[in-house]
């Protein structure tokens, strides 16, 4: 390219108040020498102090004859503006040195942009700039300092930067939890701020949510010359709805111009990626009690899969072995307290139970866990959603004790007194003392009675609820048994006739009538 050439007109560079740089055409001895452009016509075209390299005349002198310039070492933290001059050293090969004049510095990229005259081919040139030193591309284009002219009041212009990080990004049972920062330069066309939760499959939109910003002081000390950067933070919570089930999902912030969330001017797309369970539930165990007969449990369990299951069981499960002992078909009762506090799972609002379970031999001293499942199949079978309440009770041991104290006859009775104790015992079951035949194995009398207390038994007894009242004192008419050897059972049964028997205990004891 011919000496003279320009390589880049005063209007692109320097805000459009630059001069024309020329080339040397390849002659390093042209005049268009590197301080020609600063010293000739740049600095006098724009009023700034002299500039005059002292010494050998080289560039790298020029601090030293310039005094109206202020000088800015490596390592002083100086952002060079438009229009600063950049002195690099001498070298083996070039003795004076080397001046170029800034044209902006980006601290984004943190590089200098710069041009100059008798050297590259272009005219323009750059350097690194990492916030404290400046230093050329290659080690022969060393940086020796930056001088800048007082008068000057250029201002590098401001570069889109969009930045964040997120800070949190939690899945919980029944929300999605994010917190971080999203700072960017043009945030002020954006008054109305989002989160958006992103298929990261398909990068389509699954939900936003508006959210007003936090301040981040931290975020501002890093990163002053963003504008807005200390209210650039964000914590908000998400619920899960079906629409995220089973979803990876992405989080993106959104400084937006429309009150819904459109028209954004700046999106930030955080890159960590996590996946949403294919389902929502909770549950409360809100009564769990073993009596005497029956275990009574009640409490709600609400899950996304609710409409897949139109089955509901409660479990009773074995918490030593994870087995199950028992199941109950149930029908699920109205919760309008569950539906208030989690409207975004499905079914909620008929999440409740109430019911009761037998206790059985196979239940007795067992440490029991409660169960909740929606299932698929009339049986119980084919679980879709399973909840494990964390409460586990034990049930009293397997009992059925007594003893018959005291047996009078008389010309016309038999009187009996002594204690019967199980298990299933308690006051609504009916109490009955039996008379056997001994040579025949088969009943010859049985008789009714209210229970009396033996609070003997109760303090041995104090875990049986229903131990202080465990005695009897029956009387029979002996009439039509004389004669007849008996041995007495007692008898807890279900029904009034004493014929579903509970529990029997045969005494020993042989009584002669």
């Amino acid at each position: 390219m011919a000496e003279g050439t320009v390589l880049i007109s005063g209007t692109q560079w320097l805000g459009g108040k630059g001069v024309p740089v020329y080339s040397n055409g390849g002659n390093y001895s042209t005049y268009y020498q590197c301080v020609e452009l600063p010293q000739q016509r740049l600095y006098p075209k724009m009023g700034w102090p002299r500039v005059y390299a002292a010494g050998n005349g080289g560039a790298q002198y020029i601090p030293e004859g310039s005094p109206g310039l202020k000088r800015y070492n490596p390592g002083s933290k100086y952002v060079p503006v438009p229009g600063d001059l950049v002195i690099e050293n001498g070298n083996s090969w070039n003795p004076y040195g080397h001046v170029s004049v800034v044209d902006y510095t980006d601290t984004s990229k943190g590089i200098i942009y710069a041009v100059e005259q008798n050297a590259s081919a272009n005219g323009r040139v750059t350097y690194n700039y990492n916030g404290s030193h400046y230093t050329g591309l290659s080690a022969s284009r060393s940086v020796k300092c930056i001088l800048h002219a007082p008068e000057n009041t250029l201002k590098n212009k401001v570069s889109e930067q969009n930045i964040g990080c997120l800070d949190s990004f939690n899945i919980q049972a029944r929300d999605i939890t994010v917190g971080g920062w999203h700072a960017a330069s043009n945030s002020g066309k954006g008054p109305h701020s989002y989160i958006f939760l992103m298929d990261a499959s398909t990068g389509k939109e699954l939900v936003r949510k508006k959210i007003n910003r936090v301040a981040r002081p931290d975020v501002a000390r890093a990163h002053p010359n963003i504008p807005g950067s200390g209210m650039s933070g964000f914590s908000t919570s998400i619920p899960i709805t079906d629409r995220l089930l089973g979803k990876n999902i992405k989080v993106m912030s959104r400084y937006a111009t429309e009150a819904g969330g459109n028209g954004g001017v700046s999106d930030y797309n955080y890159s960590s990626v996590k996946k949403v369970p294919s389902q929502i539930q909770g549950g409360s165990l809100d009564s769990f009690n073993i009596k005497a007969r029956e275990i009574i449990v009640s409490g709600w369990h609400a899950t996304s899969n609710s409409g897949k299951g139109p089955y509901s069981y409660i479990f009773l499960m074995d918490a030593d072995t994870g087995k199950e002992l028992v199941r109950k078909k149930i029908n699920r009762v109205a919760r309008p307290d569950v539906a208030r506090v989690h409207p975004n799972i499905s079914g909620s609002g008929m999440s409740g139970f109430s019911t009761s379970i037998p206790v059985t031999d196979r239940l007795l001293g067992k440490n029991i866990k409660v169960m909740s499942r929606y299932a698929t199949q009339a049986g119980g079978n084919g679980g879709v959603s399973d909840y494990y309440y964390t409460s586990v009770k034990k049930t009293l041991s397997r009992l059925n004790v007594g003893r018959l104290d005291g047996t009078t006859v008389t010309s016309t009775a038999v009187c009996l007194n002594g204690w019967h104790l199980t298990n299933y015992a308690d006051s609504s079951t009916f109490r009955y003392l039996i008379l056997i035949d001994q040579a025949t194995g088969k009943e010859v009398r049985r008789q009714t009675f209210v229970s009396a207390s033996r609070p003997d038994v109760g303090r041995a007894y104090s875990k049986q609820p229903f131990a202080s009242n465990s005695g009897f004192n029956v009387t029979f008419n002996k009439t039509g048994l004389e004669g007849k050897k008996v041995k007495v059972i007692a008898r807890y049964a279900r029904d009034s006739a004493g014929n579903d028997p509970i529990d029997d205990l045969l005494f020993e004891n042989i009584i002669s009538l």
